[in-house]
């Protein structure tokens, strides 16, 4: 059974790979993490892609300021009764 990385040793493995001021090879990252490189890939993709998650959700959130800078407001639920 391989071993899985938790969330925090998915960050270090990116940051391994990815910052310039590390730059070690996924096949380094693997062997020091006791994974195989598939793991490290995968791990780096997550983090990649909760990068890409926070950033859009800082965007909506912007979006969000801005229309009620504008004035603009949530429209209120419609209500159905039967």
């Amino acid at each position: 059974m391989t071993r899985k990385l938790n969330d925090k040793q998915k960050c270090m493995a990116y940051v391994l790979n990815q910052d310039p001021d590390f730059g070690y090879s996924q096949k380094k990252i693997s062997a020091m993490m006791g994974v195989s490189q598939s793991t490290i890939s995968n791990a780096i993709d997550d983090v990649a892609h909760w990068l890409e998650i926070r950033d859009l959700t800082r965007q909506l959130d912007d979006a969000k300021r801005q229309l009620a800078d504008l004035g603009v407001l949530p429209e209120p639920p419609v209500l159905y009764l039967e």
